[in-house]
């Protein structure tokens, strides 16, 4: 049973252009950033402006996941002169996960991903299996 998982986890992800099997941790701090971007996204149509504030937006959106973020994870948003910026960190700490990477997404909806080198930004590489 475990065999039949593992190569379905693994044909899915080669499916879809994946370099590897995403952690837990990973995919959710992924689901964050895409769930901030979308949020932002209907703030943004709503209001003519985006939102800097996790408690705000959640608020919005009735969504305590958008405030909090995902466990295990140290997440951020901030407001830019020509948009918003944010990001999401897998805490490693006491995890038997390999995820090295963490996530950035910014009003152009462009996820990026940075590794244990430094954090992703504008200029990280895209982690083209997620754009929409």
């Amino acid at each position: 049973m475990r065999l039949v998982l593992l190569t379905g986890m693994l044909s899915l992800c080669a499916g879809c252009g994946v370099d590897r099997i995403l952690s837990a941790r990973e995919l959710a701090a992924i689901r964050w950033t895409r769930g901030v971007a979308s949020a932002e996204e209907r703030y943004f149509v709503a209001r003519g402006r985006y939102c800097g504030s996790l408690d705000e937006l959640a608020e919005e959106q009735a969504s305590s996941f958008l405030r909090d973020g995902p466990k295990h994870s140290i997440v951020a948003l901030r407001i830019t002169p020509s948009g918003y910026e944010a990001s999401a960190i897998p805490d490693l700490t006491n995890a038997s996960s390999y995820a090295m990477r963490n996530f950035y997404i910014d009003e152009t909806s462009v996820m990026r991903y940075g590794t244990s080198s430094g954090p992703a930004g504008k200029s990280s590489p895209e982690l083209s299996a997620f754009r929409p």
